[in-house]
């Protein structure tokens, strides 16, 4: 039998682009409404898609830290744990709608032109008048493997992957509703 060696991922292509952020965030929480308690991210010596990988000028260097950091895992776990709270409870604390997520998984890559579809999602669900903060996980198209933030702050140009830029809460007028963009998501605090 002939071996052939698993290539983990091709560059530009899945785990290491920005796509790979909202989808993670999608599976995370589903794989929650499933009562999956935890989940492994991919590591290895190597490999494009490591939770936190730090690059040297000649490639992949895990012993000690370089100039750039694979993000993309790394903005889906923050998104998630946004989400989740310090309650351990996704969407209801003491038996009312506290966060809601929506993601977009429309692929927007950075060759289509015209303009950036988006969904709006009416909020009537919830009852009474009101404003929730929105928290985003912006992405400026699909294939992108750098320029991700979450709530206005990125994990990609400082070499201890702490956040860099100001932090931008955002509100949301509940009904007027929400309006996601491809290849986004959005959690809400009502």
């Amino acid at each position: 039998m002939e071996r052939r060696p698993y290539w983990h991922d091709a560059s530009g292509v899945a785990g290491n682009t920005a796509s790979a952020a909202p989808w993670a965030v999608d599976y995370t929480l589903q794989a929650a409404t499933l009562s999956i308690a935890e989940d492994i991210d991919h590591e290895g010596i190597g490999y494009k898609y490591n939770f936190v990988r730090f690059l040297s000028a000649s490639g992949p260097d895990l012993r000690s830290p370089g100039t750039h950091s694979s993000a993309q895992p790394i903005h889906r776990r923050i998104a998630v744990d946004s989400f989740v709270g310090r309650s351990g409870h996704a969407r209801y604390e003491h038996g009312r709608l506290f966060r809601a997520v929506f993601v977009n998984l429309h692929a927007w890559l950075a060759s289509p032109t015209g303009a950036r579809p988006s969904v709006h999602i009416d909020l009537g669900f919830v009852r009474g008048a009101g404003v929730a903060g929105d928290a985003r996980l912006v992405i400026g198209h699909a294939d992108d493997t750098e320029g991700l933030t979450w709530a206005g702050q990125s994990y990609e140009d400082s070499g201890d992957v702490s956040p860099t830029g100001r932090m931008v809460d955002e509100e949301v007028v509940l009904s007027e509703g929400l309006d996601l963009r491809s290849t986004e998501a959005a959690s809400l605090l009502f």
